[in-house]
């Protein structure tokens, strides 16, 4: 009993972990601002930035946003960002969104983990006396925070210029964001400039090498500072967010490959940027061979158990998951985080990558599917082995029918009662066993009872363990 005790201590001290990140500063393509008195516009600071990736049948949707500093909107003060997108303008769109819910997900280990200690909950449960150590098995653990949390805004609109054609304009909440499309870097700097937008030497030299070849350009600056302060009153409750607020956009387009606008980070110098995208699916991580080694991507596959998401995004997720996403909740949401670290000097390209389903995955994906059929296998044969060493121990002098003592474990599949009122109705002292004389066997019963329900304990504590820490395979990190 010692040993079991000390390996169901072992089982439930193995919990759920689910590492949260803060991001100090980020990269969406480039940000810059102007502050009123001075002469030039500098990269904006951006204290943290969120972007989710929707791909499949040829066609990407993307929502960003970026945190900005109230210190950032004194009076007076310009702010804008710009990225690429490669694909026709004409069959782009964007959006803003009154909210932004993030993915908060949980490893791929820990999700299965989870799953796990449910199931294996279910079986000692069937054993009654250790329904107690069931439930605390069951229970979740405080060291995952999952659940949501918000950014925001919202508008529409449209608008055209010569050599700029405004694809589309939408205007909220004190932003405004239009998508652009020309074949000349001078008649886009021109256009900006008009709008008091103005593009540095080196940001101009990064946009200049998308000219000419299918792309087209999401820009977006505050409009109405005020505004958009008044509609995000400080928080004085919340000391550690009260003083910045999230904005944030939605593209649509068309492309081949997943795609990240990375290139015009470089523009921020030897600034380190991290950059944080999460992708609908579990996918292979881009190839980075073209990339120096300081720049770094770590690739984890995260599953979000119970994801409530703002109403705006529901267009996003009914997308990608259809009528399930209509009431704004959807269960078991898998997804690959990739951070990217690394100066921006570094980040000489964007990323582009396949949306295909990783080997490294196969293993969870078989068991995230066939996880009962596998439990219901070892329930019964944990049983099976238990009953049958049992009875070999129990009745070890009397010759023990080892095929009758294994098919007697089966009953243990309805429980534990349901072993107890077998051994009696099967009468395994005399049926199951051959005993010299009488007295050989003289409460048996009882005892084959005892021994079997400690090593059935036993034997379902070493499966879980093993599932637990000895077979990786199943699982990715």
């Amino acid at each position: 009993m010692r040993l079991a005790g000390r390996l169901a201590s072992l089982a439930i001290a193995f919990l759920m972990v689910a590492p949260a990140f803060a991001i100090s500063a980020a990269a969406d393509g480039h940000s810059s601002i102007h502050y009123p008195g001075t002469d030039s516009w500098t990269s904006l600071n951006e204290r943290s930035q969120y972007c989710i990736v929707s791909h499949h049948d040829g066609a990407e949707q993307m929502i960003m946003a970026i945190e900005i500093n109230r210190n950032s909107l004194v009076s007076g003060s310009q702010i804008f960002w710009i990225f690429p997108i490669p694909a026709d303008p004409s069959a782009s769109h964007i959006g803003l969104l009154p909210k932004i819910t993030k993915l908060n997900g949980e490893p791929l280990s820990d999700h299965m983990n989870a799953t796990l200690r449910s199931d294996f909950a279910f079986i000692y449960a069937s054993q009654i006396y250790a329904i107690p150590f069931s439930i605390a098995l069951a229970l979740p653990t405080d060291e995952y925070s999952g659940g949501t949390q918000h950014l925001g805004f919202g508008g529409t609109g449209s608008g055209g210029i010569s050599d700029v054609t405004v694809v589309e304009h939408v205007e909220g909440g004190g932003l405004a964001t239009e998508l652009l499309s020309t074949e000349d870097s001078s008649a886009l700097s021109a256009y900006l400039a008009q709008k008091d937008l103005v593009l540095s030497s080196e940001l101009s030299s990064l946009i200049s090498d998308y000219i000419g070849d299918d792309y087209c350009f999401v820009v977006s600056w505050v409009a109405d500072a005020e505004l958009l302060m008044a509609l995000h009153p400080i928080d004085y409750s919340d000391y550690l967010t009260s003083d910045s607020f999230s904005v944030g956009v939605s593209v649509s387009f068309p492309t081949d490959k997943v795609f990240f606008p990375l290139k015009l980070t470089k523009a921020y110098g030897s600034q380190s940027i991290p950059i944080k995208v999460d992708v609908l699916g579990l996918i292979d991580p881009p190839d980075l061979g073209a990339f120096p080694d300081s720049m770094n991507v770590q690739t984890t596959y995260r599953v979000d158990p119970d994801f409530t998401f703002n109403q705006s995004m529901t267009y996003f997720f009914t997308d990608a998951f259809g009528a399930d996403a209509d009431d704004g909740n959807l269960r078991n949401v898998e997804y690959t985080e990739f951070r990217i670290t690394g100066p921006a000097s570094s980040f000489n390209d964007d990323l582009f990558f396949e949306s295909t389903t990783p080997s490294s995955v196969s293993g969870y994906l078989f068991m995230e599917n066939y996880h009962w059929i596998f439990i219901i296998m070892l329930f019964a044969g944990a049983s099976c082995l238990a009953s049958l060493l049992s009875g070999m121990f129990t009745f070890r002098h009397c010759h023990p029918a080892k095929v009758k003592f294994a098919a007697l474990g089966l009953f243990n599949l309805l429980t534990l009662i349901a072993v107890l009122i077998a051994t009696s109705r099967f009468k395994i002292d005399s049926r199951f066993a051959d005993p010299q004389r009488e007295e050989e066997v003289e409460n048996r019963r009882a005892w084959f009872l005892i021994n079997f329900m400690w090593m059935f304990l036993v034997l379902s504590i070493i499966v879980q363990a093993i599932f637990v820490f000895a077979v990786p395979s199943m699982y990715a990190t």
